[in-house]
Formats: structure tokens, sequence, C-alpha cells
């Protein structure tokens, strides 16, 4: 069994698709992908559409999937012998497009973006490569893992949009805190703004436009009191070029090129620097057109087509409900609780936004979400991730304000990183549902089980990397300074 995604434009409607009709063949907007279930065969399917008063057949091809060809990594293509005769060897394009062009019926595999969208993007890069500018005007030249981008995208036109970003990377690594007698760490990040304009062609997006800076090197002695630390920072002002291929309804995956040209900090001010960062991106307007549909109280669309057998229960569409149009924002408020700037500067909007966010999990969506873990699908394992995730949520974010009113500022700021990383897995759990059933042929119940763990457990580990990251930098500056006294 395969699930594709099918779409069209407003002047086509689709019919059936297989031997499945269109779930609703009324429906206002026709460019929203509807799921259809297809088994696996070696032969084609056909999508009946109507344009005007035409009924036209479309034919799909079927293709052998992307597990039949991982079988070459996963055991040397002895399980492509295996699978040879199996239908479940082929798959059929996951999402297409239908549209007409000069009479004739065209197919994409997704609709165009069009004037007047509004998307919220966020990138995670897997890869990143610097080159900048260190102590002796030499360049320092090195590569990471870690780092983030994220903006909004407006199309000012169809399949053409503006782009403003905002991220930074780095080159620091867990394991690089392991250190046995003296010896020194270099370390590179970078933080930047950009604004790109972008074109839609086909399945890839290309951007160019511009960036600004903030390029940091530094070298930290460890257990080594006679070496001094070292470090240099500058603002450069260069290009921005991004291109990107579409692979999914919200996914994209690309490469990002800020040359910085002109220096600000020092002499000579011509002075190429690089941020490099191969990266996985995903817009997340999903979020926002999801309320957007919720808001029309319609019970048979999204998520609550699957879940028809509770929406007729008071307590679950309430907290259905109540935890949709609130869990947004704890998630925007809590974004900007870690502006330094904002902490520093406008101390107040920080307590009153704090509350916002603390209030809104503590009083809201804890008690809304532990009512949606209790009847979730997936049996026992995926209620009991739900539940842990929930209670977790609850946990964290109390014993941080708690820390906030004991002013206990540091243990505050860990117990916040936990709340917040329990926070984002609104997104990261989209985000894995979405890699996992585009990589593998998986149950979607089966699926969802995994999805309910792999929502929250990473993002907890990435954070606890982050809380111990900071413990390490606030032990060496100390150690500097008894040193330097």
């Amino acid at each position: 069994m395969q699930k594709i995604s099918v779409a069209s434009a407003s002047n086509v409607k689709v019919l059936s698709v297989g031997r499945r009709h269109a779930p609703d063949s009324s429906l206002p907007n026709n460019e929203i992908p509807q799921p259809y279930y297809i088994l696996r065969d070696n032969r084609p399917i056909t999508i009946r559409v109507q344009v005007d008063s035409t009924i036209r057949d479309i034919t799909l091809q079927p293709r052998n999937s992307f597990a039949f060809w991982a079988n070459i990594y996963f055991n040397y293509g002895i399980g492509m012998l295996v699978d040879r005769e199996e239908p479940k060897r082929y798959g059929y394009r996951p999402d297409t497009y239908i549209f007409v062009k000069d009479s004739a019926i065209h197919l994409s595999r997704f609709p165009p973006m069009r004037k007047g969208t509004v998307n919220l993007s966020l990138s995670l890069p897997f890869t990143t490569f610097f080159n900048m500018q260190q102590v002796g005007h030499e360049q320092y030249r090195s590569a990471g893992l870690f780092g983030i981008e994220a903006g909004v995208d407006y199309a000012y036109a169809t399949n053409r949009y503006l782009s403003l970003r905002a991220g930074a990377g780095t080159d620091a690594l867990p394991l690089e805190y392991l250190h046995f007698g003296p010896s020194f760490k270099l370390e590179g990040n970078s933080f930047f703004a950009s604004l790109r304009n972008n074109y839609v062609l086909g399945s890839f997006d290309l951007g160019y436009g511009i960036s600004v800076s903030k390029f940091n090197w530094s070298k930290t002695p460890i257990n080594d009191s006679v070496h001094p630390y070292q470090g240099v920072s500058n603002i450069s002002a260069g290009l921005s070029l991004n291109a990107q291929y579409r692979f999914g309804k919200h996914f994209r995956v690309g490469i990002l090129y800020q040359p910085g040209l002109l220096n600000t900090s020092f002499q000579p001010a011509f002075e190429y620097q690089h941020y490099i960062s191969f990266n996985l991106t995903w817009s997340t307007y999903l979020m926002l057109r999801m309320i957007a549909d919720y808001a029309t109280f319609q019970k048979d669309i999204d998520f609550l087509k699957l879940k028809q057998e509770y929406i007729h229960i008071p307590l679950w569409i309430t907290a259905f409900y109540v935890h949709v149009f609130t869990s947004i924002i704890a998630l925007l408020a809590g974004f900007t609780q870690f502006s330094n700037y904002i902490l520093q500067e406008h101390k107040q909007i920080h307590r009153i936004v704090g509350r916002v966010y603390a209030w809104d999990i503590l009083l809201i969506n804890f008690p809304a979400g532990m009512i949606m873990a209790v009847y979730a699908n997936g049996y026992l394992p995926t209620k009991i991730a739900f539940v842990i995730l929930d209670s977790l949520w609850f946990l964290f974010t109390w014993k941080g304000v708690v820390a906030a009113k004991q002013k206990r500022f540091a243990e505050h700021r860990q117990f916040m990183i936990r709340s917040y990383a329990l926070t984002f897995s609104a997104i990261t759990l989209r985000m894995w549902k979405i890699i996992l059933s585009k990589s593998f042929p998986i149950d979607p119940v089966a699926l969802y089980m995994i999805d309910a763990w792999m929502g929250f457990v990473p993002n907890l580990l990435v954070a606890e990397w982050l809380i111990r990251r900071e413990r390490y930098k606030k032990q060496q500056s100390l150690t500097r300074g008894r040193t330097v006294h």
C-alpha cells in the first residue's frame, strides 16, 4: 500500500485515482492535495478528471521504489533479487498536480506558489563550511554540523518570492569537550541575516540577494594557564546565493552560499570570507494553514479524518481545538525568549512574554495535551510517548518558572531550553513524519508510533548538548578569569 497525494487546478476536477473515488469532489480548493492509498503493482494506475464537461484519463506509470534501491546499501543488492517479482518493489510518484495549458493536460509534482502566499520557513543545516579571519589576518577554514536558519517568504508573483532570513552556524562538536592535559580549542561561528529574490522552476528554487554576517573566531586554552585566550570578530557584507530541490509538499534540500566581500571591522576592507551550508528546509506555513482550516470547525478535514470515532466526544474535541489554536502561542512566544538583546535591553518584555509562554503550557496545553495523548492513534506505545512528552513539558516549564522566581537564572535558562525543545516537537513531529514516510514503505500505524518518539527524544538530546556546552564555556571563562587575576 502506498499513499499518494493528488491536487488539481481550479478548472480540473479529480473524479477518481485508480479504483479510489475522490473523497470530496466539491472541495472549495482543488489545490489542497488529497491523499489516496493505492496498492503497489507493476501496472499503471488511471486518474480520471473532468475538465469543463469533458472526462479524461491520465496514466501514472509505476517505477522502482526507494526501498527497492535501498537494498543496494543495506544488503549489497541481495534484497533486490528477493523483491524482483514482488509488487511491493514498485511505487508511483507520491505527489501529482494536474493543470491545463494550451488545451492539454499537464502534470507537475507540486502546485504553483500563488501570489500573496506567506510562508514561515525553518532550515536545519547538516553540514556547514567556514572561511573566516583569525589572528594575523590568516584564513581559518573549518566545517561543522550544527546551525539554524529561519524567516519569512512572501510571493510577490506566481512562483516568485522574497525571503527574509536570519540564522547561525557553528563548527563546535560535542566530543571536543573531552580533553586530557594542556591543549586548546579552535572554534568558528557565523550569525547572519539575508534578503533574497527567489524563482520556483519546477522542483527547484533558485535565489540570489544580499547578506550581512558576523564571523567569530576563537582559540581557547584548555588546562593551560600560560597561553592567553585569542578571539577575532568582524562584520561582513556580501551576497546570499541559494539553490534548493523540493522533494515533498513542505520539504526542500539545498545549499546556501554566502560570501562576505566588504569587511567593516578592519583593513583591508575587501577581504573574502564565506559561510556555506547544506541544509534541510521546511516551510512551516503548514501550521498556519492548518489553524485556518480548523477555524472552519469542519469535522472531516486533515487530522480529524482519522479521528471520526472521537469527534462526538465533547471532552476530546474541546481539547483538540484548544491545543490547535493555542500551541502556536507557545511556539512563537518561546522563540523570542532566547534573544540576548530582549533579555538585556527589554527585560520587562522578556518577563511578560515568558509568563504568556509558561501559563499557556501549564494551564492550557498541558491538560489539553494529556487528553489527546490518552486518545492517541498507534496503540499503547504512542499513548505512552505523548504522556511522557506532555508530563516532561509541564515539569520542565514549572521548574523553570520556580527557578526564575527564586532568582536562580542559570537553572531557569536550562529548564526553559528543555521546555522549548519539547514545544518545538510541534514542528519536528511533522518533519520526522514526512522524512520517514518518504524514505520507507511503512505502515501508517507503525509510522505514527515511531514518529511519536522521534518527535521529541532527539530534541531533548540536542537540548542537553546545548546546556552542557554552555556550562563548559562558563567554566572555561571562570578559569581564564582566575588565571589573569
